[in-house]
């Protein structure tokens, strides 16, 4: 009996401390929590060891191992989970925060070189119709005017100017009588210092289109010199009479005349005195005819034009006045 009371009591001296347990258990617990049970596990740790020393009473207690493992493990869980806790909040911030590039500063590139297109060839029947038009354009010039050209004496006449040479056409609705337009144009030209001639062309008269188209060039202008050339168009009859009775041989277009003093026909050339009708073979041919030395005298008498017959009406558009 003495034996077995002998050993409650040592038992009883000597069972486990529950904070210690409990230090062990937040300890373990520290590995997957963290120090949210590391910290208790070592507050714990530290609070048993302490009781576990011998009291006044004599009175011991077990645990001290369980108290240090549970200090030991609270501190590796806390000291892990810091560890991880304060990689990951690094880790996090890094990959936040955007990247810094730099960029290199942009070079403009020089657009490459423009390669000329070919001009498209043209077929026979376009170059044809552009030349038509060109030629029916610059026709169009001398019969109705056009923007810049100057109105002379204000009845119809349009005058323009190429180099020291004023072409002036006499439009189809000036009602002046020939006396009349020969008298005001011979004033403008002695005004100018210049030679007054008379030019008969008509619509549809080639010849008369080529020599109009090259008085826009240097050699036939320098060939004229200072001159006042006063063209009609002889395709309107009532205009082409007149010259007829004035002795102006329009029966040939285009023709030229020098008038005398009393502006009457005196001298007379027209496009048969050269070939082709070019500026090359016109100018050589103009140039001695205004000095007086080419083309033939005329005799300024009326010209009484043939009856017309009845064949004439087949040609109403031809090449000059029926006559």
């Amino acid at each position: 009996m003495i034996d077995g009371e002998e050993r409650q009591a040592s038992s009883a001296a000597t069972k486990t401390d529950p904070l210690a347990v409990s230090a062990l258990i937040f300890g373990v617990g520290s590995l997957v929590c963290g120090a949210l049970t590391g910290v208790p596990a070592i507050l714990l740790g530290w609070v048993a060891r302490r009781r576990l020393e011998p009291n006044a009473d004599g009175e011991q207690r077990r645990g001290s191992g369980l108290a240090l493992a549970g200090i030991v493990t609270g501190l590796f869980g806390s000291l892990v989970s810091t560890t991880v806790l304060v990689l990951l909040l690094v880790h996090g911030r890094g990959r936040s925060a955007p990247p810094v590039v730099a960029h290199a500063p942009k070079t403009e590139r020089p657009a490459p070189p423009s390669v000329p297109r070919a001009p498209e060839e043209e077929g026979p029947e376009e170059q044809d119709d552009q030349e038509e038009q060109e030629e029916q354009a610059f026709r169009d010039l001398f019969r109705r005017g056009a923007a810049g050209r100057e109105e002379a004496g204000g009845h119809g006449a349009t005058a323009t100017k190429f180099g020291d040479v004023t072409f002036v056409a006499i439009d189809g609705g000036d009602r002046r009588e020939l006396a009349e337009i020969l008298t005001s144009e011979g004033k403008l030209a002695a005004a100018d210092q210049a030679r007054l001639l008379v030019y008969g062309g008509g619509t549809g008269c080639g010849p008369c289109a080529s020599f109009e188209e090259a008085l826009a060039q240097d050699l036939l202008q320098k060939a004229l010199g200072k001159s006042r050339i006063l063209a009609f168009d002889t395709s309107d009859r009532r205009r082409s009479a007149e010259l007829l009775r004035a002795g102006f041989d329009v029966t040939k277009i285009p023709a030229f005349f020098l008038l005398d003093a009393t502006r009457k026909p005196a001298r007379r050339v027209d496009g048969g005195a050269w070939g082709d009708d070019t500026a090359e073979n016109i100018s050589p041919v103009l140039r001695a005819f205004v000095a007086g030395k080419a083309g033939a005298a005329v005799t300024g008498k009326p010209i009484v034009p043939r009856p017309r017959r009845a064949v004439d009406a087949l040609f109403d558009d031809d090449n000059g006045p029926h006559l």
